[in-house]
């Protein structure tokens, strides 16, 4: 299986990342590649997580990182699957 992020989950990841390095570099690092390994095991186990309440369908999932969200859509038919990230303060 294979993963496609929107560009909003790619935008959110990036401001994210840049926010907690303004203060500590390494941190930032660390929460990227936290959130990274998260993601790749979705490729494993597309549905993993469990199905996102608000949204009340199975081919959406999510996983929580921390106080984050990373919401899944599962596409079997194009075998790809965008993803958000959100954080819990944004529901």
């Amino acid at each position: 299986m294979k993963l496609k992020s929107s560009p909003l989950a790619a935008d959110r990841l990036a401001n994210f990342v840049k926010y907690i390095s303004k203060d500590n570099p390494d941190a930032g690092l660390n929460f990227a590649n936290t959130i990274f390994k998260s993601i790749e095991k979705l490729t494993k186990f597309p549905k993993s997580g469990r199905v996102v309440p608000e949204l009340d369908k199975s081919k959406y999932r999510e996983i929580l990182v921390g106080k984050h969200r990373v919401i899944q859509l599962i596409i079997m038919l194009f075998k790809s699957s965008p993803f958000v990230i959100k954080d819990n303060y944004s529901r």
